[in-house]
């Protein structure tokens, strides 16, 4: 538990659902009873468990967790999903990353673009876009609010909470274009793929793009100072080079010798 230092929605052990070890069909009840278990462990960490508890509590910051947790998925699903992160297996969270889709699949795939950054993640995590839809999101929060026995949610609060999710995901998608081998190759495939395309997929790449440009133009900036810089230490060597070999040259041949007085 100590290993969880904030809740960052960015990353699904984070989440207070999993931090709680509970699911969005969970009441209050249960709930309050994950939380009484979890204090009891000795790893406990207290206030980022009455974090969790709180968010959950509270319509606005629930709505947040769930929109950034594996809303759709089976508890038992979800369970797998979470014992397979915990056991970093790349092979295994690739195959259920392949049986997910629209928004879980997103977060998963914000996930592991953290954990394990390649092109074939991004990928998923951009595809994702094409299928989340705000309407089908707020059926599946309500459909669970009311086995929970939450007050059920708005499509514009529903719209709000995927705004924020979204800008994770690209934070994510930012961090894992830092750290593959050529990032500006990268980024101009999934931009020419998604260029002519209509959807969430092409906004979620145009945003993507505008980051990528922020986060490399000083970059950029500081590779053409340095070759400037080396640009210009070459033309100074050359020109003591060409100054010794005239000198060189001159005292060869005497000219740069003083004539005796006639």
């Amino acid at each position: 538990m100590k290993g969880c230092s904030a809740l960052d929605v960015a990353d699904l052990r984070a989440n207070p659902f999993a931090i709680l070890g509970v699911s969005p069909r969970d009441g209050r009840d249960r709930i309050g009873e994950a939380l009484a278990s979890r204090l009891l462990e000795a790893d406990a960490d207290e206030e980022l468990l009455h974090r969790a508890h709180q968010r959950l509590m509270a319509p606005r910051s629930r709505l947040q967790a769930e929109a950034a947790w594996l809303l759709g998925l089976a508890p038992s699903h979800v369970e797998t999903i979470l014992s397979t992160l915990r056991s970093q297996s790349a092979i295994a969270l690739s195959v259920e990353l392949n049986g997910t889709g629209g928004l879980a699949r997103a977060n998963l795939a914000a996930q592991l673009a953290i954990m394990y950054p390649d092109d074939s993640v991004l990928d998923h995590l951009i595809g994702a876009y094409d299928a989340i839809d705000p309407d089908q999101v707020g059926e599946i929060v309500n459909t669970e609010r009311v086995v929970a026995g939450f007050p059920m949610t708005e499509r514009g609060l529903v719209e709000e909470a995927l705004d924020h999710v979204r800008s994770r995901h690209l934070e994510a998608a930012l961090a894992a274009l830092e750290r593959v081998e050529h990032p500006g190759l990268l980024m101009t495939r999934l931009v020419e793929e998604r260029l002519a395309a209509e959807g969430g997929a092409r906004d979620f790449v145009q945003a993507l793009a505008t980051r990528y440009d922020s986060w490399s133009a000083p970059l950029l900036g500081k590779l053409e100072e340095c070759l400037d810089a080396a640009i210009a230490r070459l033309r100074a060597e050359a020109t003591d080079a060409a100054a010794c070999v005239h000198w060189h040259t001159r005292s060869r041949t005497g000219t740069n010798t003083v004539s005796p007085a006639s």
